[in-house]
């Protein structure tokens, strides 16, 4: 079975930039043709799993950063220090062979 790089995050099989094995079918068919993904050759694999590795060093390094900075801002108030509420949007939930609820 190939291995493919996920170019996009794809439902129940990974997140961008994953590694997967699948059919040749399904990457065929499915993947390929829609820009999710791309074959994978041993040396695409190692660039991709080098990338992730420095994108995980920067990401750390931007949390210590803003972890020193800490001016306490968690973002739920407001600059008048008045509670921030989120609204949700949306309706009753249709559920199959009953009514909504």
């Amino acid at each position: 079975m190939p291995q493919a790089i996920l170019l996009a995050d794809v439902p129940e099989l990974g997140a961008k930039g994953d590694v997967v094995v699948v059919s040749k079918g399904y990457m065929r068919n499915y993947l390929g043709p829609r820009k999710l993904a791309h074959e994978a050759s041993d040396q695409v694999i190692e660039e991709a799993r080098r990338r992730a590795e420095e994108d995980a060093d920067e990401e750390a390094e931007d949390r210590t950063g803003r972890e020193r900075e800490g001016d306490g801002d968690d973002g739920t108030h407001d600059a008048d220090g008045t509670d921030r509420v989120r609204q949700r949007r949306g309706g009753p939930v249709m559920r199959p062979g009953g009514p909504a609820r």
